[in-house]
Formats: structure tokens, sequence, C-alpha cells
């Protein structure tokens, strides 16, 4: 109820090759894990835009939470790393591996205490290495 939900789309993207459905779930993933780290009021505000110097279209999920800190930054895709107290520790792992199955890449920047950036960054013409694999 205390999270504002901010959308910055742009709507001249190209179109590129992906598995509609996995990429979702690693939206939806992202999400999820930004509206549990979000204590108070505060805003997660989702980002796409084309880098066309790159070639990739960029998707970032940005959030006012408490932040990673800078140790745990080179582990949070880890299957079983996880902050939350109810969390499994899979949902960026999984995110990892749906960005990978996509040739592309994701980054996570934080400072503690002023949130979270996680960007996706996927190539116009990879392809996708396995989008079947939607259960492991």
């Amino acid at each position: 109820d205390n999270v504002e939900f901010k959308l910055n789309l742009d709507d001249t993207i190209p179109d590129i090759i992906a598995d509609r459905g996995l990429l979702r779930q690693a939206l939806n993933n992202l999400i999820t894990n930004a509206v549990q780290a979000i204590t108070g009021p505060g805003s997660i505000t989702v980002r796409s835009w084309f880098d066309s110097q790159a070639g990739e279209v960029v998707v970032s999920v940005e959030d006012t939470g408490p932040g990673v800190d800078e140790k745990d930054l080179e582990n949070i895709f880890e299957p079983g790393w996880t902050s939350g107290k109810n969390g499994t520790g899979l949902g960026l792992a999984i995110v990892e591996k749906i960005v990978f199955e996509h040739n592309g890449r994701i980054r996570c920047t934080s400072l503690k205490g002023e949130g979270a950036v996680f960007e996706i960054r996927l190539p116009l013409n990879s392809g996708v290495k396995n989008g079947s694999n939607t259960d492991s």
C-alpha cells in the first residue's frame, strides 16, 4: 500500500527475439524483491530504453528500499543468497539464468540506505538459448 509504481517506458524500442513468459517472470521476480525490500513508503520505477551504441534493449527496476551491502553485491545472484526473512534465495538466481538464456547481462548497483537498481541488457539479435526451460 505504501509503494508507488512509476513507469518510464520507451515505446520506440526495436523488437527483439525473446521468450515473453521468461522475461515476464524475470521482471516479476525483480519487482517482487523490490516490494519486499521497501519497509515504509517508497517507490519502484521500471524504465526501458534502447542503447543504440551497444545495440541493446535495456530494462531497469529501481527501488527506494534499504539497498544492498557492497560486500553482498557479488553474491546476490547465487542460489540460496537472500537478505529477506521469508525468501528462498532463488528469485535473483532465476532472473540471472533467464537473462543469460537471452544472451543478455544483468547487474545491480546499490548504496546501502539508498535503494537498488537492477539493469537488464538484451542484445537485439540474440535469440533465446533455451526458451522452453521455464521451470529450472
